[in-house]
């Protein structure tokens, strides 16, 4: 019974990034100024900047981009030396990311698959580094930490960049108050809570999380709130009253195995 929702969650979840991918089926360019977050990082108040300067130099390591979505990360890290393997449940977003690998000429470094992040078909530890932008607010952190834990080569990393959601006010009520649109959350998704994350720090040798976008987080209501600016104020706040994290919506969690 317990396997017959997991699977039917699959399906759904699979059948829902398939719609949300479909229009992006013929953009397979890549955006020079986000590539520079993964070759040049040099800004800890960008999540995706600390995220690549904690990964290090990516060059000829084997590295799973884990739950790919349409290919952008996995291109980037393949521009850069890495042997990337991408997985995601959906095959519209697999063949996306098959496509733009062609289109950007690194298609001998990045092997992308359909497979439930959940249970993987490779070895344990099979990858240096692992890369999931948005993931484990799917899949659940028992079960993508245990398999992270598994695919993880001694001494390797990972990097997790989420949405958080601390607040069942916030998500619960004042987010839809406001008109904060939800149309890409499938039903299956959940925000991360803090203290449910450090509840697995003793599975990994070593495990840091870091907070992001708290006044920025209502860039969906005021667009000008997404600028860098805000950014660079966001994480002044949250360094300095690291408290208020519990208002923040994005989370960075770096692992080293």
């Amino acid at each position: 019974m317990k396997d017959d929702r997991r699977t039917d969650s699959i399906r759904k979840e699979a059948a829902f990034f398939d719609r949300l991918y479909s229009a992006s089926a013929d953009e397979f360019d890549i955006n020079p100024r986000m590539y520079r977050m993964y070759a040049q990082p040099m800004n800890a108040w960008h999540i995706r900047e600390r995220a690549n300067m904690f990964l290090g130099d990516v060059g000829g390591r084997r590295l799973l981009d884990y739950g790919c979505g349409i290919g952008e990360e996995a291109v980037y890290f393949a521009k850069l030396g890495a042997d990337v393997y991408a997985i995601d449940i959906s095959p519209v977003a697999v063949a996306i990311t098959r496509k733009r690998a062609l289109h950007n000429g690194v298609e001998a470094r990045v092997h992308a698959f359909v497979m439930d992040c959940t249970r993987t078909a490779f070895k344990d530890h099979s990858f240096d580094l692992i890369h999931g932008l948005g993931i484990l607010h799917h899949i659940g952190l028992q079960a993508g930490f245990g398999e992270v834990k598994r695919l993880l080569a001694p001494g390797g990393k990972a990097v997790f960049l989420e949405h958080m959601g601390n607040s069942d006010l916030i998500e619960g009520g004042i987010k839809r108050w406001l008109g904060i649109p939800q149309k890409y959350y499938s039903e299956q998704e959940r925000p991360l809570k803090w203290r449910d994350c450090l509840e697995y720090r003793s599975w990994f040798a070593h495990m840091e999380m870091y907070p992001y976008c708290l006044i920025g987080r209502l860039r969906r209501v005021i667009p000008w709130l997404g600028r860098r600016a805000v950014r660079r104020l966001d994480h002044q706040i949250l360094t300095r009253l690291p408290w208020l994290r519990h208002w923040a919506s994005g989370l960075l969690i770096c692992i080293e195995a």
